[in-house]
């Protein structure tokens, strides 16, 4: 598999996500179906829609690294595929005040090229977190906090920014995502979108701790959880989504997280109970573990050996996680 298949599969399905960002400061695209492709021109990708745009180039020195972990829904699981560089590679501006920067040649939209671009100066190593404006107030008030740092010397900034809802624009050292909906108040969108939570910042990713060290995403995907299609009784589980995660699993995953997750997935084929003896070895096994359960769960839902380990693996108590015996 290589990237740009990869690419193109998730990019043509509708509930897949794409980011740039960390924990507190993110931008995310998504695009309908009835929206504009991906064009792929020289190994650069480039997806343009009315919400919002995305393009993406990965240099030969990219680390693709695919990670699944439980959600908070007890039958759920997230995917993820960080396309990662080393820190000195991924380096940006890292700018910490607000700073006007001209205007914005590589903007993905015409329009984009004649509006005032800003830094909004948050700080991040690997990505340089942007508004793009032709509000007069707003690049007025921009311009007075040059300077200044956004989240305590300038927090009029951040409302400003609410209210007049600027395009906003996320870059990374593998590309770009532009956002032009509106800024929610009191709700969620399903469409491209930002989010700015300053408690959040500086706060570690929690997938991130299966990352290869050494290594900062500068650009994720989030394919479509192969659980989401349907809803209620209707809600069935996608094999051809699950595949196709699991051929990007076995490439760019870590070989010992494959492997826990395939030998797991045999005990519960074959009806092993856990039973005090062995644990898990370490966090990223109880991690595969944990998925496998789910996985196996979702499509072959019921038996003794089922509602054991999730008893063992979610319940209350630590789990006692050796094989030991078959369920009758």
């Amino acid at each position: 598999m290589t990237i740009e298949d990869f690419l193109r599969g998730e990019l043509e399905d509708p509930e897949s996500g794409f980011s740039i960002g960390v924990n507190g400061a993110i931008a995310e695209f998504f695009r309908d179906a009835s929206e504009p492709g991906a064009q792929f021109v020289d190994g650069v990708c480039t997806v343009c829609t009315p919400r919002g745009a995305l393009r993406l180039r990965f240099p030969g020195d990219v680390r693709p690294v695919a990670v699944e972990t439980p959600s908070r829904h007890p039958d759920h699981w997230q995917q993820r595929v960080a396309f990662c560089l080393e820190p000195g590679r991924a380096a940006l501006s890292g700018r910490r005040t607000i700073a006007p920067l001209g205007r914005d040649d590589d903007a993905l939209h015409p329009s984009g090229r004649d509006l005032d671009w800003f830094d909004l100066g948050l700080g991040i190593p690997h990505v340089d977190v942007c508004v793009r404006t032709g509000d007069t107030e707003l690049i007025r008030l921009l311009h007075a906090r040059r300077g200044r740092d956004l989240l305590r010397e300038a927090r009029e900034v951040v409302d400003a920014i609410i209210e007049q809802s600027p395009e906003r624009v996320f870059v990374s050292r593998l590309g770009r995502i532009e956002v032009y909906t509106p800024i929610p108040v009191d709700e969620t969108v399903t469409g491209p979108h930002t989010h700015l939570l300053p408690e959040l910042l500086g706060k570690a990713d929690a997938a991130g701790r299966f990352f290869p060290r050494g290594l900062v995403s500068c650009f994720d995907v989030y394919p479509a959880s192969p659980t989401r299609s349907g809803t209620g009784a209707a809600r069935a589980f996608d094999a051809r989504r699950h595949a196709r995660f699991q051929r990007a699993l076995s490439v760019w995953g870590d070989p010992r997280f494959v492997e826990e997750k395939r030998r797991f997935a045999a005990w519960l084929g074959d009806g092993v109970l856990p039973q005090s003896g062995v644990p898990a070895a370490d966090d990223l096994a109880r991690t595969a573990r944990r998925v496998a359960l789910r996985q196996f769960a979702a499509t072959a839902p019921g038996g003794a050996a089922l509602g054991a380990w999730r008893e063992c693996l979610e319940g209350a108590d630590r789990p006692r996680d050796a094989p030991a015996r078959k369920a009758r």
